[in-house]
């Protein structure tokens, strides 16, 4: 992971998850069973709670619907069946990772 200068200004460094981790390869097979689609396994370039998790020594994948280019915007909005599909994804990685 490429560290941009103005991470500095962050109180908390940058955390990633590596692709082959148990965590992410289980939600990536819970993507993939309900869209029919692998997802595109990438860093997140925003910070989140899940940092705070990470440094607890929680792994931690970052998930969710809607578009990244429309969040924080004038014209924010997520479409029902993104969180309907999102709502099935996390069911079914809760099975996956218990079973």
């Amino acid at each position: 992971m490429v560290r941009e200068p103005d991470v500095e200004v962050v109180p908390r460094p940058p955390r990633e998850i590596a692709p082959d981790h148990p965590l992410t390869q289980t939600l990536a097979r819970a993507v993939s069973y309900v869209t029919g689609q692998m997802p595109d396994l990438h860093g997140w370039a925003a910070y989140t709670d899940g940092a705070l998790l990470q440094e607890a020594g929680i792994p931690t994948v970052i998930f969710g619907p809607g578009d990244l280019r429309l969040a924080h915007s004038d014209d924010e909005h997520i479409l029902l069946s993104d969180v309907i599909t999102a709502a099935e994804v996390y069911t079914t990685f809760a099975l996956m990772a218990c079973s």
